[in-house]
Order: structure tokens, then sequence, then C-alpha cells
């Protein structure tokens, strides 16, 4: 009888309970990249020191590559600004593929966060390329985020994020 009891007070109370259906948590890449973006990439594209931006964001000097390992199977190599690009600094980023849509939502979200907001452009898809570019612009800057197709042979997929400033 005292089981009986319990059982029906646990059903009760649990069907008098709303369950709340929360988004998962973004990957942890989704925030190094933005990081990137904001904490390396703007400040070096408007004069700032890349040593010392990288540095600050966690990135380290590996055989000569600014690399951030977010955990075993995520990293970041930054693309600093260069003779050929002086005003293009980007981001070699491998991750899982089930990060892709954490990562595009990300950048996606910072790239309204701007001042002005930057704009989603709609592309046409590359047709048997196996990747993915979405881009974002606005009043002198743009972001492009290259993604590769789900249905590689690994498990790990690369994207390639690249800002934009033009000179001012």
């Amino acid at each position: 009888m005292n089981k009986m009891l319990l059982v029906s007070t646990v059903a009760a109370t649990l069907g008098a309970t709303s369950f709340v259906h929360a988004q998962p948590a973004a990957p942890p890449l989704a925030g190094d990249a933005v990081e990137t973006l904001q904490k390396v990439c703007l400040p070096v594209l408007r004069g700032g020191d890349l040593k010392a931006s990288a540095a600050s964001a966690g990135f380290v000097m590996k055989d000569g590559q600014w690399t951030l390992t977010v955990d075993r199977d995520t990293s970041i190599a930054l693309n600093p600004p260069d003779t050929a690009n002086p005003r293009v600094c980007g981001a070699s980023i491998t991750a899982p593929f089930g990060d892709a849509l954490a990562l595009k939502r990300a950048v996606a979200a910072w790239a309204r966060t701007q001042t002005p907001p930057l704009a989603a452009v709609k592309l046409a898809p590359a047709i048997g390329s196996g990747w993915t570019s979405s881009l974002w612009t606005g009043a002198g800057e743009s972001v492009t985020l290259g993604q590769e197709h789900a249905g590689a042979p690994t498990a790990s997929a690369q994207a390639n994020l690249q800002l934009t400033l033009k000179p001012t």
C-alpha cells in the first residue's frame, strides 16, 4: 500500500510539473571563434599588436603558427594580416562536424552586435565543392565563414573564418 501511495504521489507531482526544454549549450568552439574575431582580429586590423592580442586570447605560438587548442578534437589556427592581405585576418578551424551549426550561429550573432550590424548576404550554394559559405557585410567590414560539408570521411571538419576591414 505504501508503494502504491508513493508511486501515485510521484506521478501526480510529475504530472503537475511543467518541464522546460533548454537549448543545449553551444560548444566551446563557438565562443572561441567569436573571441578570435573580437579580441584578436579586430584589434590587429585596427593597428594593434598581434603578439599581445593573440596571447591575451589564449593563443600560443607553435611551429610559427598562433594556435588555440580548445579541446582534444578542436583547434583554431590564426591567419593574421600579412603583406599580401593587410586588411584580412582569419582563422582555420578544425572541429567535430556537430559543431558546425553552432559556429555559424555564433558568428551570425556576433555580426548582428557590430556597430553598425553586419547583414547576412544570401549566397548561391557551391555545387560539388564540399563547402558552404556564409557572408555578413556592413559599413567597412565583412565576415566570411566557409564550412566543410558533413559526410566527409573523417569525424572532424574544417572551417575558414575571415574578417575583412576596408581601409579607413
